[in-house]
């Protein structure tokens, strides 16, 4: 039989599927994979920039590009340059 079209077992029947060392196998896996995952979130909030001015405010956002006289910085939804001699 074709066990793709749907043989007499399920895969929880078969053997090989339900000895001790393949549940160990899957559950360290399952977990590696949870992990992995919440690594991935955490990177993905810790991806912000932030900027200092010379005046002593700090500022959380996005770097959005910038020349040699002026840097872009979006915070909030706005954007705001400052000139390289203030940062």
């Amino acid at each position: 039989m074709d066990w793709a079209i749907g043989g007499p077992y399920t895969l929880r029947s078969r053997p090989e599927f339900t000895s001790p060392d393949w549940v160990t196998t899957m559950k360290v896996l399952r977990f590696l994979l949870k992990i992995g995952c919440c690594l991935a979130l955490c990177a993905g909030f810790a991806g912000a920039d932030s900027i200092q001015l010379r005046n002593g405010r700090h500022l959380q956002g996005k770097y959005i590009g910038g020349t040699t006289t002026a840097i872009g910085f979006m915070t909030g939804g706005t954007i705001e340059y400052f000139a390289t001699t203030e940062v």
